[in-house]
């Protein structure tokens, strides 16, 4: 839990590292390169549960679903860096019931009924879901990518973290919109 302990500058530093790195300084980031710097420092602010990993060193997976809008930037990004002592690597998969055993899933889905469905497939499994595009926290995605004016922003269903046994770094969630899913709003 000692990466818990990190402030919010720190996080706000790792992701501007993330994005220098993916631009190589030469020019500013694009907002893929931001959105990709964020799907890289994400796993470091959460936490799974145990049965999450069979072994210590098992990697940490991020799967993108539907469309990847990272292109070569997030494998660039992650080439041989660990998290929580996991190594991280990158799969695309053709379907989100291939997504069980990743760790991180970027739900390249714009249409809200695609989150919910895939939201439901994942429901209950410790799979940190990451969307991009209108209020589709609130259709079950765990972090929702958004532009706030001209920087990205993040909101998060902490409900549907919960429920996928996740705990999320307080830093993390002092930077985020906290949001509920219908369903869940006004239960106690």
């Amino acid at each position: 839990m000692s990466f818990f302990r990190r402030g919010s500058a720190a996080l706000c530093l790792l992701l501007s590292a993330g994005c220098a790195t993916a631009a190589a300084g030469a020019t500013a980031p694009t907002d893929r390169d931001v959105k990709a710097a964020f799907l890289f420092n994400f796993p470091s602010y959460v936490e799974w549960p145990a049965q999450a990993f069979s072994a210590t060193g098992d990697p940490l997976v991020i799967a993108i679903v539907g469309q990847d809008p990272f292109g070569s930037v997030l494998d660039e990004l992650i080439a041989g860096r660990t998290v929580q002592g996991h190594p991280l690597t990158v799969r695309r998969l053709s379907r989100v019931s291939d997504a069980e055993t990743a760790h991180v899933v970027y739900l390249g889905y714009s249409d809200p009924a695609d989150i919910q469905f895939a939201a439901t497939i994942l429901r209950d499994r410790p799979v940190l879901t990451v969307a991009d595009g209108d209020r589709l926290a609130e259709h079950g995605a765990m972090i929702n990518l958004r532009l706030r004016g001209q920087k990205v922003g993040f909101d998060i269903n902490l409900d549907a973290a919960d429920a996928a046994g996740l705990k999320l770094s307080s830093q993390l969630l002092k930077l985020a919109r906290i949001v509920r899913t219908p369903s869940a709003e006004g239960q106690p």
